[in-house]
């Protein structure tokens, strides 16, 4: 069964653009015309957080791929969709947040 996730005109474009300024940095590093990546070093604080969050996200994943086999990625991409279209609808529509309350 074939799964495919229609993308808006402007998602491709975006898309395009990110892409055509990632291979002009390169470019441009690679002439010497830029000064190189610099990597910033965080408070080991933020550092270990960060970390914790990066093995979160693997861990997630490894389950993912246990838990839907080849179609994981297929399910990643569905999931980000909906999540698109869920703050799509939210940004334009603006509704009233209702406090969640436990009972």
């Amino acid at each position: 069964e074939a799964h495919t996730v229609e993308l808006s005109s402007e998602w491709v474009a975006s898309f395009a653009r990110m892409e055509m300024r990632k291979n002009g940095r390169s470019k441009a590093r690679e002439q010497g015309r830029c000064a190189p990546e610099r990597r910033m070093e965080l408070p080991e604080q933020e550092n270990e957080t960060s970390r914790a969050v990066m093995a979160e996200r693997a861990q997630e994943r490894v389950l993912q791929e246990r838990r839907y086999g080849a179609h994981a990625a297929i399910v990643r991409m569905l999931e980000a969709d909906l999540n698109q279209s869920f703050d799509s609808i939210a940004h334009g529509e603006l509704p009233v947040l209702w406090p969640s309350v436990p009972l």
